[in-house]
């Protein structure tokens, strides 16, 4: 696939879907790394020293959805145009004054999508026996 380095994704980056449903949020984690996404997924990728899982965390709160709304057009299909988003820099974060503070914060955003990805593992493991099973009794 011609551009594909382009889409691929790597660990941490802030996945933000900005056409139709705007605004939601998913962080990769180490299932993910390496997966190729469309153009209809923004990439926010974090300073150094700022936690993504922090960021998500601020980002789906009630102050950072109005903002995020904020930068929305469109009538029938809501969007934040490709070429618009720089836009999504103009936003406001709330960077808590403690690093411990953003730490506890994140890090527990981090851990439920680690554990999201582990059941994701499980599950498909499960289906593969199920249909594993179904397929030897066939």
């Amino acid at each position: 696939m011609k551009n594909l380095q382009q889409v691929v994704l790597k660990k941490n980056w802030i996945l933000m879907t900005r056409s139709g449903t705007i605004g939601r949020m998913a962080i990769v984690r180490d299932l993910w790394e390496g997966w190729a996404a469309s153009e209809h997924i923004l990439r926010l990728i974090p300073k150094e020293g700022v936690n993504p899982g922090y960021l998500v965390a601020f980002l789906s709160s009630p102050y950072g959805e109005i903002q995020i709304k904020g930068k929305v057009y469109g009538g029938v299909v809501e969007e934040i145009a490709e070429q618009d988003t720089s836009l999504i820099k103009e936003i406001k974060i709330l960077i808590p004054s403690s690093d411990q503070v953003q730490e506890k914060i994140g890090n527990l955003v981090l851990q439920a999508y680690d554990k999201k990805d582990q059941a994701n593992i499980i599950e498909e493991e499960a289906i593969r026996l199920l249909e594993d099973n179904l397929t030897a009794r066939s």
